[in-house]
């Protein structure tokens, strides 16, 4: 699926459906805005092309962490996904202390996140759906 955001509405392979009204209306989208404002920033200047790079490279990067990930298994197939939330499971469920320390969801994710980065191929990144920026105007 393609999601795209302008302004205040969401789309979802060109189209209004449930999936947009829930993007819409159910996510909070503080981080991935949090993330464009910076990207601005690094920008350093206001080409419109500059900004869109900075930004697509900035979601690119945080979509493959913890807390992109909520996000990007929403927006990516499942079947594309789902060895790493069968990994994310088992990584869970035989959660070892005494290797692993105090668990938490994020050590499991950074985990499973480590050893799919590290076989040639399966890395998270490669999962990332084709996307675009489009920043229409920037004040």
């Amino acid at each position: 699926a393609v999601v795209s955001t302008q302004s205040t509405w969401v789309m979802c392979d060109e189209t209004k459906n449930i999936v947009s009204h829930g993007f819409e209306y159910c996510y909070n989208w503080r981080e991935v805005m949090e993330l464009v404002l910076a990207a601005i920033e690094k920008a350093g200047n206001d080409n419109t092309a500059d900004i869109e790079e900075a930004a697509e490279d900035a979601l690119k990067e945080w979509l493959t962490t913890f807390q992109g990930w909520g996000l990007l298994s929403s927006i990516t197939p499942a079947v594309s996904i789902r060895h790493i939330v069968l990994s994310l499971a088992y990584t869970s469920q035989n959660w070892d202390e005494e290797t692993g320390g105090e668990y938490s969801e994020e050590k499991v994710f950074d985990t499973v996140k480590h050893v799919y980065d590290n076989i040639e191929g399966k890395e998270i990144k490669n999962m990332l759906p084709k996307f675009g920026y489009l920043v229409v105007g920037v004040l």
